[in-house]
């Protein structure tokens, strides 16, 4: 066993796994090559969906299947890696050319999450169709597991869209999720399968799509309700059978003819069902009347419950003993379940006429059945008028908008109307009251052909994805079969893969790059195809062309989300040395409302932005909130397909440039994008300049045009040796056939044609064997002679190779002066790239400008006392002197802490995980007392730290740290004189806390540390050295084993008592 272990230093072995780590994560993964700006991800996403011939002319191909197949062949690193990268180059508000088109969810400049790419439902999930309810494993019976399956049916989308439905998928075996909501809908489906949900964006009601492992308990799933439904053209049972059926009822589920059948027969059904385990709940003082249906099948009755939904019909489910009791008391739901279904028996029917006909007692309107309140909240927020009608009225129960709904449409603007009224139309939001893991099963999918891929399943609506190439990406795939680049084994050495896609543009600086590797990042913005081709150009015409001379061809980025760069001076020096910083803005118009106020309207955000649209919006509410945005009543997003329309209100008399400055200050509408310049250059990690770039990618594209030309050019050699020989042939044409007929098999013939061996071939003449003992055809000729069809041979065809032998030659001589003249080399490439210019160019999207930075005016602010008063929930609030002096003693006894501070100063806020906080007071708008005040986490960026302390920056001359584990310091005010709203007040040591921070003053002299073991130690303060805040500070007492430090102070003890205690510490 010795001789087999090899003795290694240890220090040399870590240095080296270490850099070849770095090194195949920089190279392999993160790090994009210069030849073909992509990363080995992006480029196998590419190569793998061309080699499924994945082209744009095509069908999507579900993502599902690309990634699986990328994967499967050349990137084994897990499915959302590789998703992930396919989602991105689909993304038009990240990609300036996207290289993939995406059909679906693929996200959005919002931060909507794309879709998950594999996702499912249960077998027994009911999807609506043209052939009636069916459960999704039944759309194709015995379907084998993994398999895609062609169907061709009609099924229920969003909004009760009726799309077809071509393709049908058993997904195998997949871990699975239930979510059940309030009223007892439920569904099951894999991880990540994607449901629509209603969520609340700053007060606004917004649909967002989750996963199911992304969902929450509380979260509100949106249920599809309208009556508008498909439903099936086929019956599969009578009428009279239907109710045999519904009257028999010895089932324990809905028969699937029942379910398949059209909705006159289910209707039928129905009737029969409810007339005789059903029934009617008479109206009480605090309720309209219901509808009920009783079974011991709990499938029975969550089948009857999607079933009803067909009719518009909502219903909840409640356990009774052994019983599940289905109940219908929505308004609403009553008047759909009378006019569509009814009963048989005249009892029955009057109880339920008594219930329709019932004057409606608006308080018990809709028996429990509300929207989320922030729908209410959004109409109550954007009410212009009336607003005591509306803070009286509960408009979170359904029926209430729609009985009042004269009223709300008068109550908002056109605008809002229109956008609330959809939440009410044909939708129904409910809570999700529980989510369990089930057991693994077998799950199903469909492909819908339509924008959103959206189908409805037990009433939830899902969704899925599809993706192909674009037109554009084709241009980086051409050719591959032209050994115009190197091919290397796979990961499992099965197939091979291209080093490097055969670029035609140079997609590094088209499309821009990040990615983050060992110690190095890249960073690479997008610029202007038209303008990175007329570069590109340029330097073919002269490489020892400028940098500066560069730029009046390409301007600088253009990001696909527009915007303005404003430091258009600095871009030379960043493009010189291939690392800086650009400045973007948002770019904006002014519109003139009524009254002579103004809009604000944000039209383009900075890339930087790009999938975080909503987090601006958030954070310019939130300045709202804090009173940052004085100037401005009412912050919205108007934005829709046909482009951003962010909305900022501003109030009347206010300089829209001074606020605009002021945004472009606080906000991310002015932001920096970091340049670098960093890719894969020669095997190695490089930091370019602009021409460096260009000058590889020239140098690449010059290679495999060569390669190309080289093997275009030896196809031609090859074709022109056959046409040569075929036409040798037909003049030899009938000694050729005399040789074939007397020859025993192939290889004598060849051997006769290209040796001129006549041994063994029966000839007719002598004169026949010496012909063809001097004939000399090559290999290929013969084979090609061997091959060719006896029509090629008559006098036409000869004609027709001969004119073909003439093209051929053409096409070599030209291929040879492309290799020999390098001006008309060049000629081809730029003739190429001016090709591609015109069919895929664009305008510029960006405007590039020279702006300063903003500088905000403030008012002069004159000093003076104010008062910071925190309460028990840690709600600030400053008042003036004069309000302080007003307030009596048992007010400002409520709260927690008063601080006097002056207005211009800072209120330095410690917590227990060793941050400081720094708040200035002239952004904390003055108060009433009665005022609620702001939460302090609204101020600052709070972690999850306790807060120690809080104290004005002005009044610190040293401050006193203490933490649990016994450290003391003190530190001097200018460690803590800084622009940063946060940083590290002191350094902790692992699992230790902060206990105490305080400021010392001329008064203090001694510490006091207590511990949980009953310890006390008292010592002067003098003792403890003054430090760097960086510092952990210096052990002020020694603990026993388990014990902590949980209280520390500042005493004021004076000389004189110290003598009279005799020590000068003690502890005890």
């Amino acid at each position: 066993m010795k001789k087999d272990v090899i003795q290694v230093d240890y220090e040399n072995e870590m240095k080296t796994s270490y850099i070849d780590y770095a090194m195949s994560v920089i190279v392999q993964r993160a790090i994009p090559d210069v030849r073909d700006g992509l990363k080995p991800v992006h480029r196998r996403i590419l190569y793998g969906m061309n080699e499924l011939s994945n082209f744009p002319n095509k069908p999507h191909k579900k993502s599902a299947r690309i990634v699986g197949d990328v994967l499967g062949k050349f990137h084994p690193h897990g499915d959302s890696s590789v998703y992930d990268a396919m989602v991105r180059l689909s993304q038009d508000f990240n990609m300036l050319m996207p290289l993939v088109d995406g059909h679906g969810n693929f996200g959005s400049i919002d931060g909507d999450s794309a879709a998950a790419m594999r996702y499912c439902v249960s077998g027994d999930t009911l999807i609506p169709t043209d052939r009636g309810l069916i459960e999704i494993r039944d759309i194709v019976k015995d379907s084998k597991l993994n398999s895609d399956n062609d169907i061709d049916i009609k099924v229920e989308s969003i909004k009760s869209i009726k799309n077809k439905a071509n393709k049908f998928f058993n997904s195998g075996i997949h871990k699975i999720k239930k979510i059940e909501t309030k009223y007892g809908y439920e569904i099951k489906g894999s991880y990540n399968h994607p449901l629509l949900t209603l969520t609340n964006v700053e007060g606004k009601p917004v649909f967002l799509w989750k996963t199911i492992d992304s969902l929450r308990l509380g979260d509100y799933l949106v249920l599809n309700i309208g009556k508008n439904q498909i439903e099936s053209n086929m019956n599969y049972v009578t009428e009279d059978e239907a109710k045999f059926l519904g009257t028999l009822n010895s089932n324990k589920e809905i028969p699937k003819e029942i379910l398949m059948s059209s909705k006159k027969i289910q209707s039928i059904f129905l009737k029969y069902l409810f007339e005789g385990d059903g029934g009617v709940y008479s109206p009480q003082k605090k309720n309209n009347g219901a509808i009920f249906y009783s079974s011991s099948s709990i499938k029975l009755i969550k089948q009857l419950q999607v079933l009803l939904l067909q009719f518009g019909i909502l219903s909840a489910i409640y356990k009774e003993r052994d019983n599940f009791r289905l109940i219908i008391s929505n308004r609403e739901s009553v008047y759909n379940y009378s006019n569509d279904i009814g009963f048989v028996s005249k009892k029955k029917k009057d109880a339920l006429s008594n219930i329709v006909n019932r004057k409606v007692n608006r308080k018990w309107a809709t028996s429990g059945y509300n929207h989320p309140d922030f729908i209410a909240g959004f109409i109550r927020q954007n009410a212009v008028r009336n607003k005591t009608w509306v803070n009286r009225h509960s408009l979170s129960k359904i029926d209430s908008f729609i009985l009042n709904n004269k009223i709300i449409k008068e109550l908002l603007q056109d605008k809002d109307y229109e956008y609330i009224k959809d939440f009410y139309n044909g939708y129904m939001y409910l809570p999700i009251a529980s989510i369990t893991e089930e057991e693994p099963e077998i799950v199903y999918s469909i492909k819908v052909n339509s924008k959103c891929h959206s189908f409805v399943g037990n009433g939830f609506i899902s969704h899925n994805t599809e993706a192909r190439l674009t037109p554009i990406s084709l241009e980086m795939l051409q050719d591959l079969d032209k050994d115009v680049v190197d091919f290397v084994p796979n990961f499992d050495n099965t197939i091979k893969e291209p080093v490097v896609l055969p670029a035609k543009f140079p997609n590094l600086l088209v499309n821009g790059a990040t990615g983050i590797a060992v110690g190095m990042a890249t960073n690479i913005p997008p610029h202007n195809l038209k303008e990175t081709i007329n570069a590109c150009i340029r330097i073919l015409d002269n490489p020892d062309i400028k940098t500066k001379e560069l730029m009046k061809y390409i301007k600088g980025p253009d990001f696909p989300t527009g915007g303005i760069i404003a430091n258009k001076d600095e871009l030379l020096n960043i493009y010189e040395t291939g690392n800086g910083k650009i400045r973007l803005r948002a770019k904006y118009d002014i519109e003139d409302i009524s009254y002579g106020k103004k809009n604000i309207v944000i039209a383009e955000i900075p890339y930087t932005l790009s999938g975080n649209k909503t987090k601006l919006i958030e954070d310019l509410l939130k300045f709202m909130t804090e009173k940052k945005l004085e100037e401005v009543s009412d912050i919205r997003d108007e934005s829709s397909k046909d482009g951003m329309r962010i909305i900022i209100e501003v109030k009347k008399g206010v300089n829209i440039e001074r606020l605009m400055n002021k945004l472009y200050k606080i906000s991310k509408l002015e932001d920096v994008f970091s340049v670098n310049l960093l890719a894969i250059s020669n095997k190695l990690p490089k930091l370019l300049s602009l021409k460096e770039i260009l000058c590889e990618y020239i140098e690449f594209l010059k290679e495999i045009n060569i390669r190309r030309i080289g093997y275009d050019l030896n196809k031609y050699k090859e074709r022109k040796e056959v046409l040569e020989g075929l036409i040798k042939a037909i003049d030899k044409i009938d000694l050729i056939i005399e040789i074939i007929k007397g020859s025993k098999n192939v290889i004598m013939v060849k051997k006769c044609l290209v040796e001129g061996n006549t041994k063994g071939i029966e000839f007719k003449t002598k004169r026949a064997r010496n012909e063809a003992s001097k004939l000399i055809f090559t290999e290929r000729q013969a084979n090609a002679i061997l091959a060719i069809q006896l029509q090629r041979l008559v006098g036409l065809e000869q004609d027709i190779l001969k004119k073909e032998l003439s093209e051929v030659k053409k096409n070599i001589d030209y291929l040879n002066s492309l290799l020999n003249d390098k001006e008309k080399f060049k000629d081809m490439i730029k003739d190429d790239l001016n090709r591609i210019k015109k069919e895929y160019g664009q305008g510029r999207k960006t405007e590039i400008k020279c702006i300063e930075v903003p500088v905000i005016e403030e008012d002069e602010i004159i000093e003076e006392d104010v008062y910071a008063l925190i309460d028990r929930f840690s709600y600030i609030k400053i008042i003036n002197e004069q309000s302080y002096v007003s307030t009596n003693e048992e007010t400002l006894s409520e709260y927690k802490k008063v601080i006097k501070v002056k207005n211009t100063d800072s209120l330095l806020v410690f917590d227990d995980d060793g941050y400081m906080y720094q708040i200035k007071i002239k952004d904390i708008s003055l108060s009433k007392i009665k005022d609620k005040g702001i939460p302090i986490e609204n101020l600052c960026d709070i972690n999850k730290g306790k807060i120690l302390s809080m104290v004005p920056l002005e009044k610190i001359n040293k401050l006193m740290f203490a933490t649990k584990k016994g450290y003391v310091k003190v530190v001097s005010a200018e460690e803590f004189s800084t622009n940063r709203r946060t940083i590290k007040s002191t350094k902790l040591k692992e699992d230790d806390k902060l206990i105490f921070v305080n400021i010392i003053s001329e008064t203090d002299k001694e510490v006091v540390l207590s511990t949980t073991d009953n310890r006390v130690l008292r010592f002067n303060i003098d003792e403890i050295p003054t430090q760097k805040r960086n510092a952990h500070g210096v052990i002020g007492i020694n603990l026993n084993k388990d014990a902590f430090v949980n209280k520390a102070n500042i005493s004021t003890e004076t000389d004189e008592k110290k003598k009279k205690r005799g020590s000068k510490g003690a502890c005890v």
